[in-house]
C-alpha cells in the first residue's frame, strides 16, 4: 500500500505507460491481463473476513479505506472489453462486503453472523469516503453497498426513519447520498428496496417498545442475509449491472 501511494498514479506504473515497455499479459485463465495486483490483494480479502474489516479500518501507516474507497486510481486490467466493469474496483466491493458484513460473498451458502463494533466501524467509514465522492460514486460498488446496506438493515431503516437524537445513528447525510448513487442502478436500487422492504415488515410484526432500547444500548436483531448474483460484469457507460438480482431471507432469531 505504501509503495503504491508514493508511484502516485500507480495505473500507468501497472501498465507500463510510463516511459517502459509494455506490460505482459500475466493471467492466462480469464480475461483480465493481471496487471494490476489490488484486484488479487482485495480478492483475498474478500475470503477472510476478518482480514478484510481489519484492513478497512487499519488508519496507520495510511488510511486504507481512504486509499481504496476515494484516492486509488484503478487501471483498466481488461483492455480488450471496453464495456465491461473494472476489475480492481469489482474486487474491492467484494473485500468491502466482507469487511461490513463479516461474511465471505464468494460462498454462496454464507449465512449472516451477528455484527461487531467493527464491522460498523466499517460501514460509518465506507459511508464517509463513498458519499464524498458524489456522482464519481463508481458503478462497481453500488450492488456490494446494497449488500452492505442491506446487511445493516436496521440500523439503516432506524437511522433514516427516526426523529431520535441518537449518537447510535448514522450519519443520515451520507446515507442519503450513498442510497441516491446506488439507486442510480437499477439493479442495485431493486436490492436494496428489497432489503429495506424486508426490514419495513419484521419491523411492524416483531419490533416492540423494548427494541429501541436495544438499538441505542448494544447489538440490534440479526442481520439480513443474503445472496450475491452469479455474474457481476456491467458497462461502464450503463447505469445498470448484468444480472439478476436473487432474492434474500431473513436470518433466524437468536436462540
Amino acid at each position: 500500500m505504501s509503495t503504491e501511494k508514493k508511484m502516485k498514479l500507480p495505473d500507468h506504473y501497472w501498465n507500463g505507460s510510463v516511459g517502459g515497455p509494455p506490460m505482459p499479459k500475466m493471467n492466462f485463465m480469464g480475461e483480465e491481463f493481471g496487471r494490476d495486483p489490488m484486484t488479487g490483494f482485495m480478492t483475498a480479502l474478500s475470503r477472510s473476513p476478518d482480514a478484510a474489516t481489519q484492513f478497512f479500518n487499519a488508519t496507520a501507516p495510511q488510511d486504507n479505506a481512504e486509499y481504496v474507497l476515494k484516492d486509488r486510481h484503478a487501471c483498466d486490467d481488461t483492455p480488450l472489453d471496453h464495456g465491461d466493469a473494472n476489475q480492481s474496483k469489482d474486487a474491492t466491493g467484494k473485500a468491502l462486503i466482507a469487511a461490513a458484513t463479516g461474511v465471505d460473498p464468494n460462498d454462496p451458502n454464507a449465512r449472516p453472523v451477528d455484527h461487531t463494533p467493527e464491522h460498523r466501524q466499517v460501514l460509518d467509514r465506507s459511508l464517509t469516503y463513498l458519499s464524498a465522492a458524489g456522482d464519481d460514486f463508481a458503478p462497481e460498488l453500488r450492488d456490494d453497498m446494497a449488500i452492505v446496506l442491506g446487511n445493516h438493515s436496521d440500523e439503516v431503516h432506524y437511522s433514516m426513519s427516526t426523529l431520535a437524537n441518537d449518537p447510535k445513528l448514522l450519519d443520515r447525510g451520507q446515507l442519503l447520498e450513498v442510497t441516491k448513487q446506488v439507486s442510480r442502478s437499477q439493479d442495485s436500487h431493486g436490492k436494496l428496496n428489497e432489503f429495506m422492504n424486508q426490514e419495513m415488515v419484521r419491523d411492524i410484526h416483531q419490533d416492540h417498545p423494548k427494541d429501541r432500547t436495544r438499538r441505542s444500548s448494544g447489538p440490534g436483531r440479526p442481520p439480513v442475509s443474503w445472496r450475491r448474483p452469479a455474474t457481476r460484469r456491467s458497462r461502464r457507460t450503463s447505469t445498470t449491472r448484468r444480472g439478476t438480482p436473487s432474492g434474500c431471507t431473513t436470518a433466524s432469531a437468536r436462540q
